[in-house]
């Protein structure tokens, strides 16, 4: 399968990140991972508006669907973005490879606020399911966290400003 297409199996997904190359590493595995995390709870809040009909749930599984979708194309722009580092360094293409990482993190952190809604995170038959998506998104999280911050000192004091700014804001939401 070449670089440049998204994978179409799970399979084409480990077998793209398997091979010893730079590309599609990290920032997609992150991606993916995330995205699995928002499976969970989608499948969790679609359980719980099964059993509690009253409670809309709507917005929450809504949500779900549209970061899966979004994830999944920024696993690809990440993967785009790292090779552009690997074949020009410098400031213009690391922004992109600090934006995709961070954008998969807001996705996580946005995870780890929908799973504490109420019907959801008081959802026991899918307990250990709702956990498991809130130890990915943390995951993703805290690696991006570090690779955001790893990635500042190759962009231009304007960029680092304007991403530490979103970091800083991100993280007052906690």
């Amino acid at each position: 399968m070449p670089d440049h297409l998204t994978p179409s199996s799970l399979n084409d997904w480990l077998s793209l990140v398997a091979r010893p190359t730079p590309v599609w590493a990290g920032g997609s595995v992150a991606a993916l991972a995330c995205a699995q995390g928002w499976a969970l709870l989608e499948m969790v809040a679609g359980l719980a508006q099964k059993r509690q009909p009253a409670v809309d749930l709507g917005f929450q599984i809504a949500l779900a669907r549209q970061a899966r979708s979004e994830l999944m194309r920024l696993a690809s722009a990440d993967a785009t973005a790292f090779r552009r580092v690997m074949e020009h360094p410098g400031p213009d293409t690391f922004l992109p490879a600090t934006e995709v990482p961070l954008a998969i993190w807001q996705w996580a952190h946005e995870g780890l606020g929908v799973s504490a809604h109420p019907s959801i995170s008081g959802y026991a038959p899918a307990h250990w399911d709702r956990e498991l998506a809130c130890q990915l998104f943390r995951t993703v999280e805290d690696s991006l966290r570090s690779l955001v911050s790893a990635n500042l000192s190759h962009l231009h004091e304007s960029d680092q400003d304007r991403i530490q700014d979103r970091v800083r804001r991100m993280e007052a939401e906690i």
